[in-house]
C-alpha cells in the first residue's frame, strides 16, 4: 500500500500530538537522590559505601543534600550499589546519573555501570573522573540508553577506582525513564490501529 501526501501528513501531525501529549516519565528507580534512609525496597550496598552528606566539609550534591560516597576514609574501592525494578521486554531505557570525585588528593575515580537484564549485560560502562579539586566535589552527568530483555532489570554500580589517597568516587540523582518517544511511537501505532478499524 503507498501512502499518498494527505496520509504521510496525518501520519506526521498525528506523531507530533502524541509526543506533544506524552506526560514525563517517572523515574523507574527508588530513592534515586538518596535522600532517603537506604532501605531492602530499594538499594543493596556491599562494600565501602556509605550514604553521606558531607556536612561538616565542602561537600555538595548534586540533587538534594545526600548522595553516595564510596571508599570512604581511604578504604579499599570495593563497593558495589544494586537496584531492580520493573521494564518492558523490547524497550529502550534513558539512565543517567550524577558522578564525580570528592577530593583532597590526585587519582582517578571509576565505577562501573551495568545493566544486566535476562541474565545478561545489556550495558556495560566505565566513567571516570580525576578533576575534583582540593576539598571540593566535581559532578559530571552521564547519560547511557539500553533495551530491557526481561520483565526485571538490574542497575549495577561498582567502585573499580586505583587506590584511593584521600579522595573519594560520588554518586547521586540516578534516573532511569522509558526513552522519549516511545510512548508516542506507541500513541501513533494505536491512532494508525485506530483508523485501520474505522
Amino acid at each position: 500500500m503507498s501512502l499518498n501526501f494527505d496520509k504521510v501528513s496525518l501520519l506526521l501531525a498525528s506523531l507530533a500530538v502524541a509526543c506533544a501529549a506524552a506526560p514525563a516519565s517517572a523515574n523507574l528507580v527508588q530513592n534515586g537522590s538518596f535522600e532517603d534512609v537506604l532501605s531492602a525496597a530499594d538499594w543493596n550496598i556491599v562494600g565501602n559505601a556509605v550514604r553521606t552528606d558531607k556536612s561538616p566539609y565542602p561537600f555538595t550534591a548534586s540533587d538534594g543534600f545526600w548522595a553516595i560516597n564510596f571508599n570512604s576514609g581511604d578504604s579499599t574501592p570495593n563497593g558495589v550499589l544494586t537496584q531492580s525494578f520493573t521494564t518492558v521486554v523490547g524497550q529502550q531505557y534513558d539512565l543517567s546519573f550524577a558522578f564525580g570525585k570528592w577530593a583532597f588528593g590526585d587519582g582517578t575515580a571509576s565505577l562501573q555501570v551495568e545493566v544486566i537484564s535476562g541474565g545478561a549485560v545489556v550495558l556495560d560502562q566505565l566513567v571516570s573522573d580525576s578533576t575534583g579539586s582540593e576539598g571540593a566535589a566535581v559532578w559530571n552527568s552521564y547519560q547511557f540508553a539500553f533495551t530491557a530483555t526481561d520483565a526485571s532489570t538490574t542497575l549495577r554500580f561498582t567502585d573499580v577506582s586505583i587506590g584511593t589517597a584521600s579522595f573519594d568516587a560520588i554518586l547521586d540523582n540516578v534516573v532511569v525513564v522509558p526513552a522519549p518517544g516511545a510512548a508516542a511511537l506507541l500513541a501513533v501505532g494505536g491512532l494508525l490501529a485506530g483508523r485501520r478499524r474505522r
